[in-house]
């Protein structure tokens, strides 16, 4: 299904739910996975595939 387009923008700040999020989850996974990644000299973004899903991009770089 892929991430509602008001969502993008705002999927790493921390607490924040999305349109289609589970009613389990309270907006941290993403924003941790953000610092965790970026604390190990790398990045990560989020975007919809153009057939349908979610695509994450995660890039590990050596220093």
């Amino acid at each position: 299904m892929g991430f509602a387009e008001e969502d993008l923008p705002h999927l790493f700040e921390r607490f924040y739910r999305g349109k289609n999020a589970k009613d389990s989850g309270i907006g941290i996974g993403l924003a941790l996975a953000k610092a965790i990644i970026e604390s190990q000299n790398g990045t990560i973004k989020a975007e919809n595939l153009a057939e349908g899903g979610a695509c994450f991009d995660i890039r590990l770089y050596t220093k």
